[in-house]
């Protein structure tokens, strides 16, 4: 059976998510490895900043990521919920006996309002996580920018500013 277009697009977003986080990881060693300090205490602070940005960027996405499944699972539960629901109220509308798994008779309308109430816990619980990803993703996206603008300005600093005293001068 081949994939769904939602299955390929999951696919190359945990593919992207897992090469953001590397790369992240890779500027930040090559970043500290490379760092040279005592030259200006603003380079140095804009320095700092930036490994504290990008670490913030690492780990929400590390967040995100670890979150991701747990999303998909409740999705899941959610979609068998709601088939359950409309199934029963088709048997309902029907006339058809409503019988559990194991062929015993069960009461629709005390089996509907459980399948109400789980459906409400799962969308409550999908909408916490989904909000919280949310947030992780704008976290990492700004965070990762700005550790690249700061270890941009800061290793640009000392030059910038020698050739600003050299065309004053």
């Amino acid at each position: 059976m081949s994939e769904s277009n939602t299955q390929v697009g999951q696919r190359i977003q945990e593919k992207f998510r897992f090469y953001t986080l590397s790369l992240i990881f890779t500027l930040l060693g090559l970043a500290v490895q490379t760092a040279k300090f005592g030259t200006s205490m603003h380079a140095d602070l804009i320095e700092l900043g930036s490994w504290g940005f990008l670490l913030i960027s690492a780990f929400t996405l590390m967040s995100h990521i670890e979150w991701s499944p747990q999303l998909y699972r409740l999705f899941d539960l959610q979609s068998d919920l709601k088939s359950d629901q409309q199934n029963l109220k088709k048997a309902l509308s029907s006339g058809s006996p409503v019988i559990d798994k194991y062929q015993h008779p069960i009461n629709p309308d005390n089996y509907l309002q459980i399948l109400e109430k789980r459906l409400s816990i799962i969308d409550n619980q999908i909408g916490k996580i989904d909000t919280g990803s949310q947030w992780k993703h704008k976290i990492h996206k700004a965070s990762f920018l700005l550790g690249l603008m700061f270890l941009i300005t800061s290793r640009a600093y000392s030059p910038i500013t020698s050739i600003i005293k050299r065309i004053i001068e």
